[in-house]
């Protein structure tokens, strides 16, 4: 909130990215799909407390030459198959 000034409506967990660096850092990040995504459109013109912490905010399409990490959900951004009936597990 804090960031966008959007409180987010947090749907299905989608992804769960498990990484391990081969040191000491082992790290989990959860993604989830966002219900209330039309909130965000016009984000840059709500109050925000915190929007110096972003470096950028911007909307694309599958099509778009854009690099996603982690790579497993970049792919599946393109093939447009991010919702799916699953969680899934991407190490890394």
């Amino acid at each position: 909130v804090e960031e966008l000034g959007v409180e987010p409506t947090i749907g299905r967990l989608l992804y769960v990215h498990n990484f391990i660096d081969g040191k000491d850092t082992h790290s989990i990040e959860f993604f989830f799909e966002i219900t209330n995504a039309e909130k965000y459109i016009d984000c840059d013109k709500l109050a925000r407390t915190h929007s110096r912490e972003l470096a950028e905010i911007a909307w694309v399409n599958p099509s778009d030459n854009i690099q996603i990490k982690p790579e497993g959900l970049s792919q599946d951004f393109k093939d447009g198959t991010i919702f799916s009936n699953e969680t899934k597990i991407i190490r890394g």
